[in-house]
């Protein structure tokens, strides 16, 4: 459903917060 959906945003969010943190 939405709620899925909504998850998986914010899962890929926070990977992509994560890999750019260790970039800096």
């Amino acid at each position: 459903g939405e709620m899925q959906q909504l998850r998986e945003k914010l899962a890929v969010v926070e990977r992509t917060a994560k890999s750019e943190a260790q970039l800096k």
